[in-house]
């Protein structure tokens, strides 16, 4: 089995035939201020489907949100435009692995590390910041309900050795867990509202998952025996679902994606260092992602390339740790 260091520095075991590897990714973190930059060509180190340039039209809609180590060696929010300018920080306080409401007026988002994080809850403008969740454990990576009335979260336990599914409803009540396996994290609603897709990153039953948002049903989309799939995201559309295939040796994550009945998997980068957390467009024509060029000397940044896997695109190119991109426009 696998190490895997996701963005808030927690240890998580991934599972999958991988005994006695340790792939450790570095958390996003930093110091410098780092302007980043503005849909800059990736660095000439990555090589394949991270050559080259992302098709980024003008009229390119929304927002990015997206955690950042530039100011200190605390996380904060950001905000930019999908071609990388207006890079701008949101509220004062720290904050991670954060999400936009459906309508854009809201963002949730996680204070702490793993083992004791809490979600907390926000306008767009990052005023009104209250917290949504308390007490032992740490909850984190929300995702929020198509009709933006509940999120669910991973909740960590025995300090972020293990997992499982909650939901809440969107004013703090109603806490309910859908999983009970003790491995099972990173969600995301479908379009629809009618599937939460999840992992499950130890044992037998790893791979990714959907069920129904009141934990029925569960369903294993796709399993992979020579590496671990984790953190799924689903098309606009519905019709297709980005995740991560991580594998060692060598160390690597790579974006893949498939149909959401777990059919037709295609790879989707390729490079020397890794690239994760997908999130999808508005419009579904293009993925923004976290890339870094190098596993052993990771420089988190922010990219987006076309649906297919062509072209990329660097949206931040500072020297702190920029990670987890949440997308959102207007309908």
């Amino acid at each position: 089995m696998s190490l895997v260091r996701y963005p808030t520095g927690s240890l998580l075991v991934v599972a999958g035939l991988l005994a006695g590897a340790a792939f450790a990714f570095g958390g996003c973190s930093g110091t410098g201020s780092g302007t980043g930059a503005t849909g800059r060509e990736v660095n000439s180190a990555l090589t394949g489907p991270l050559s080259g340039r992302a098709d980024l039209p003008a009229a390119l809609r929304g927002k990015i949100l997206f955690d950042s180590g530039r100011d200190s060696t605390t996380i904060h929010l950001y905000v930019m435009k999908p071609d990388g300018s207006g890079q701008t920080r949101v509220g004062r306080g720290e904050g991670h692995s954060a999400a936009w409401s459906p309508d854009g007026r809201r963002i949730v988002f996680s204070v702490g590390v793993s083992a004791t994080a809490d979600l907390y809850i926000m306008r767009a403008d990052g005023k009104n910041r209250e917290r949504l969740t308390s007490g032992p454990g740490g909850d984190e990576f929300p995702a929020w309900s198509p009709d933006g009335t509940r999120i669910a979260f991973t909740h960590f336990t025995h300090g972020g050795s293990d997992s499982d599914v909650y939901v809440i409803n969107a004013d703090g009540s109603g806490k309910r867990r859908l999983t009970t396996d003790s491995s099972s994290a990173y969600t995301h609603w479908s379009p629809d509202g009618a599937k939460i897709a999840f992992s499950r990153w130890r044992g037998p039953q790893s791979g990714i998952w959907t069920m129904n948002p009141d934990g029925s049903g569960g369903t294993r989309l796709a399993y992979d025996p020579t590496g671990s799939l984790w953190d799924s995201a689903w098309s606009p559309n519905g019709r297709k679902i980005a995740y991560v295939r991580s594998t060692y040796p060598p160390p690597d994550a790579e974006i893949w994606v498939m149909n959401a009945d777990g059919s037709r998997r295609k790879q989707l980068t390729d490079s020397p260092g890794t690239a994760m957390w997908p999130e999808w467009s508005p419009d579904g024509k293009h993925i923004a992602f976290e890339g870094w060029d190098d596993v052993f000397m990771p420089n988190m940044d922010i990219y987006v390339m076309n649906a297919d896997g062509t072209g990329v695109t660097r949206l931040t190119d500072g020297p702190a740790q920029d990670c987890k991109p949440s997308w959102w426009a207007r309908p």
